[in-house]
């Protein structure tokens, strides 16, 4: 295929012939391969201008590729047919100038949409940094400006220098707040120790109540053994002696006084102790009436004269004539009791001075023992008296519940000794 370049044959490098529709290149051949050219979709005008012009030179190109190509040595010649093709690739070579091609891409409808587009954000960027400003000052001129009517004047600054006018406060305004503020204080007072008053109303009858319950029992029944026998123990102690054990004893065996036995009552033989004299004979031991007079230190179970019944006589020759004031009975304490009972421990007792071993007496006292309380217990003469005695009687009335015997685990008498 034989083709001309536009820009030679407007140079006139070609030698065309008017006469003859071929032309020629003298002295100038060359030989032309093949060109595959690949047709590309075509668009119609109406979408973009730019695609319809190439369109038109890709058409003008598969014209030319129709034509046949010259071998070597030869000038191809063109037909006059070709001629219109020829002119409209000059036009094309015109408009594939940079200068033209650069127009046609300026006036692309796209280009036209891109530089629409960036015309409209300057629009509204412009607009928003002139007219906001703008807009914010009349917004707050309008909310700062007044009517007439509703201005006021603006107050006009404390002098430092002038001392502000003291205001004039009425006395008796003042006298009456303070009077009406004391009497409500007052009232509150008043309120306050009646209140007062009723509380201490309430403890004082919860303590009276206290009282009875702790005087209607007794002590001595609440506290355990242990601590019964630790109170006996800090009883008997130096620091917590009963008064007895700080008074002469004038019924002690040791000190000189005896037993009068034919003022004695029988002695109750329990059986519980005996001796065997080779399995034949039998000797029952028991307690005689010199246990009472002997002052044991320690009150053990058994350890007592045990008479029968509930009424008994002890007769004692005390060791000094003496003016009798107080006489003292010890029992075993009931936490030292195997049956933690002590029901054959007397009850009523009396007591008789004699001044000689005859005679029937004179009642000194009737006392009661306490079972509840100390074992050791001391009690006064109710009418004592400048009688000297040589001996005493102690007559048993009753016991604490036993009808068979009772005990006598020792018994004193003190006084003081009559002068000669």
């Amino acid at each position: 295929m034989s083709r001309r370049s536009s820009r030679l044959m407007s140079s006139g490098y070609y030698k065309v012939d008017e006469n003859s529709d071929v032309s020629y290149m003298p002295n100038i051949s060359y030989r032309e391969n093949l060109t595959k050219v690949f047709k590309k979709r075509h668009y119609n005008g109406s979408d973009d201008p730019s695609r319809a012009e190439s369109n038109a030179i890709s058409e003008l190109w598969n014209n030319a590729d129709d034509q046949t190509v010259s071998p070597i040595g030869t000038v191809p010649a063109l037909t006059r047919s070709s001629s219109q093709s020829q002119a409209q690739i000059a036009d094309y070579s015109k408009l594939r100038h940079p200068l033209m091609f650069l127009a046609d891409m300026l006036l692309s409808s796209k280009t036209k949409k891109a530089c629409g587009l960036i015309l409209l954000l300057v629009i509204l960027v412009l607009s928003t940094t002139i007219l906001f400003p703008l807009l914010t000052s009349v917004m707050s001129s309008i909310n700062i400006t007044k009517t007439p009517s509703q201005t006021k004047s603006p107050s006009p600054l404390p002098n430092p220098n002038i001392t502000p006018p003291t205001p004039m406060v009425d006395p008796a305004v003042v006298s009456a707040a303070v009077e009406e503020k004391m009497q409500h204080r007052i009232k509150e007072l008043q309120l306050t120790q009646e209140q007062l008053i009723l509380r201490i109303q309430a403890l004082e009858t919860q303590s009276a109540k206290l009282s009875q319950d702790a005087s209607s029992t007794s002590v001595q029944d609440q506290l355990s053994p242990d601590l019964q026998q630790a109170k006996y123990r800090a009883s008997t102690s130096d620091y917590g002696r009963p008064m007895a054990d700080k008074m002469a004893d004038f019924a002690l065996e040791t000190l000189g006084a005896s037993v009068i036995y034919k003022r004695c009552s029988k002695t109750y033989h329990t059986g519980s102790a005996c001796f065997t004299l080779f399995g034949f004979l039998n000797w029952h031991l028991s307690e005689s009436p010199r246990t009472v007079i002997q002052g044991h230190p320690v009150l053990l179970p058994g350890k007592c004269w045990p008479f029968p019944g509930v009424q008994g006589t002890l007769g004692i020759s005390l060791s000094h004539p003496i003016r009798i004031t107080q006489v003292t009975l010890d029992h075993l304490p009931r936490y030292n009791s195997p049956t933690d009972r002590i029901d054959s421990a007397p009850k009523e007792f009396e007591v008789y001075g004699l001044k000689n071993k005859e005679e029937e007496g004179t009642l000194l006292g009737t006392f009661t023992y306490d079972k509840d309380g100390e074992s050791t217990q001391t009690f006064k003469l109710p009418n004592p008296s400048d009688d000297v005695y040589r001996h005493v009687e102690l007559r048993v009335l009753s016991n604490w519940g036993n009808d068979k015997h009772t005990c006598l685990y020792r018994f004193r008498v003190h006084g003081q000794i009559a002068s000669t």
